[in-house]
């Protein structure tokens, strides 16, 4: 959504479709995938860049 509505495209959706928040599947923050640091699990779950953190420094 991010890539659709920032103002840096030629053309800004002026009514974006909706979706559902991307959500960290450990602490259950919302993640915003254009501004945000994360982490895309091989399950195709996403990790906030906390709790990513938390899962490498293991």
């Amino acid at each position: 959504m991010y890539y659709g509505t920032n103002d840096f495209n030629f053309v800004k959706l002026e009514s974006p479709p909706t979706f559902k928040p991307t959500l960290c599947s450990s602490c259950r923050r919302r993640i915003n995938l254009g501004e945000d640091g994360y982490t895309l699990l091989p399950t195709g779950k996403y990790l906030c860049e906390p709790c990513g953190s938390k899962r490498t420094a293991r």
